[in-house]
C-alpha cells in the first residue's frame, strides 16, 4: 500500500497542475503510515528509477524524422502538420496494437514509420542511413534503402516487415482498428488518389 500511494504521489507531482497535499495521501491510507514514511518511500522510488520518470515514446522519436522532409513544422507555432503526419500517427497506433511490434524499442518503430512516410511523401529523402551506419544522399530509382531509409540494421528491417504485415492485416481482416485510429483511413481509394493527397508538391 505504501509503494502504491508513493507512486500515486509522484505521478501527481509529475503530471498534475494542482498537486494534492501529501497529508491527503496519508489520509487515503487511513493514516496507516506517517508522513515521513511516505516521503522516504518517494525518495527510495526516485533513487531506484534513477530519476527517469518520463520515457520517450515512438511519437517523440518520430517527429524529428518527419521534420527532415517537411511533414511537420519545425516549430509548433500554430502551423498545421501535413496530412502525412496524421497517417504516420495512425500507422504507429496500428503497429502498437500487435505484440510483435509493440515490444520493439520506440525509436525502432519510429524509424520504420518514418521510412514508409518518406516513400509515400516524396519517394526519396535528402539523407539516408546505409547498411554500415554511414549516411549518404537519397536517390530516385534505386532500391528502398537507397531512396528513403532511416533503418539502422537487421532488427529494424525485421520490425518494418512486421509493421507492414500488421498494416496489411488491419486493412484486410481487421478494419475496426483503423476506424478507431482514424475513421477517414478506412475509405478505400485508388493509389494515385492517395499519392495526390499525401505526396509532397516537390515529388
Amino acid at each position: 500500500q505504501l509503494v502504491g500511494i508513493g507512486a500515486l504521489c509522484l505521478a501527481c507531482k509529475h503530471e498534475e497542475v494542482m498537486i494534492p497535499n501529501m497529508a491527503d495521501f496519508v489520509y487515503i491510507c487511513d493514516k496507516a503510515y506517517p508522513l515521513e514514511a511516505l516521503m522516504s518511500m518517494e525518495i527510495e522510488m526516485l533513487n531506484t528509477l534513477d530519476l527517469h520518470l518520463n520515457l520517450p515514446t515512438a511519437h517523440d522519436y518520430l517527429l524529428p524524422l518527419l521534420r527532415t522532409f517537411g511533414a511537420v513544422p519545425a516549430e509548433p507555432d500554430g502551423e498545421e502538420p501535413a496530412p502525412l503526419a496524421a497517417w504516420c500517427e495512425c500507422l504507429t497506433l496500428v503497429g502498437l496494437a500487435r505484440l510483435e511490434v509493440a515490444v520493439r524499442a520506440p525509436a525502432q518503430l519510429a524509424r520504420c514509420v518514418a521510412t514508409l512516410a518518406g516513400l509515400l511523401s516524396r519517394g526519396v529523402i535528402n539523407e539516408i542511413v546505409q547498411a554500415d551506419g554511414s549516411r549518404a544522399s537519397g536517390r530516385l530509382g534505386g532500391k528502398l534503402r537507397q531512396r528513403c531509409c532511416f533503418l539502422e540494421g537487421a532488427e529494424d528491417w525485421d520490425c518494418l516487415a512486421e509493421l507492414v504485415d500488421t498494416l496489411q492485416g488491419a486493412v484486410v481482416d481487421d478494419r475496426e482498428i483503423l476506424t478507431k485510429c482514424n475513421p477517414k483511413f478506412v475509405d478505400l481509394k485508388k493509389l494515385p488518389e492517395i499519392l495526390d493527397e499525401y505526396a509532397d508538391s516537390t515529388r
